[in-house]
């Protein structure tokens, strides 16, 4: 990651509470060490860690409520992992892209962002969706292959590809990301 570069973790703290939740939840096991060694290197490199949640419709929750309910639940493992940090930023979405109806576009132009390295859940919803909308605002957007996660394989290697063919998404598996930074 570069200077004027956020990392964006989509969905993460997540209660996994909708039916089928438990298969995301083993899978979502799998991006848990990417994305933490992810948020630990973008802090040293004092570049911005924004965590980009659904509020699951509760309308007057915090972002913090939201940490607390996913403590006491099957998201407890990936909370404690992440351990989200005070200087850490948090922005709560209502839809599936992290840009709709959030301040988001705000927030990556106060802060200088014009590059975002996205992982997070689900590859082929709220990451596809937020990098889809990233590219329409011109940003130059890395998605971390080993740190997202889907519902099954297809839907996960669907994603990826046409966020690299059609949006000119770079995609690299963590890494590769940690070398070049």
């Amino acid at each position: 990651m570069r200077a004027g570069c956020a990392l964006l973790l989509i969905d993460v703290i997540h209660p996994f509470e909708f039916e089928g939740a438990e298969r995301l939840h083993r899978r979502a096991a799998r991006i848990v060490e990417p994305t933490r060694r992810l948020a630990a290197e973008a802090r040293r490199a004092e570049r911005p860690v924004i965590y980009v949640n659904d509020n699951f419709g509760r309308w007057r929750s915090s972002f913090e409520e939201l940490v607390e309910r996913c403590e006491e639940g099957r998201g407890a493992e990936m909370v404690r992992a992440l351990d989200p940090k005070p200087s850490d930023l948090f922005v709560l979405k209502p839809h599936r892209s992290g840009f709709y109806c959030t301040p988001l576009e705000l927030l990556l132009a106060d802060l200088g962002c014009e590059e975002l390295v996205v992982a997070g859940l689900t590859t082929d919803m709220c990451v596809l969706s937020t990098v889809s909308d990233a590219r329409m605002r011109d940003m130059q957007v890395t998605v971390v292959e080993d740190a997202c996660e889907a519902l099954d394989d297809e839907r996960h290697e669907t994603a990826l590809s046409l966020m690299r063919l059609s949006h000119d998404a770079r995609v690299v598996k963590a890494e590769a990301l940690s070398a070049t930074s």
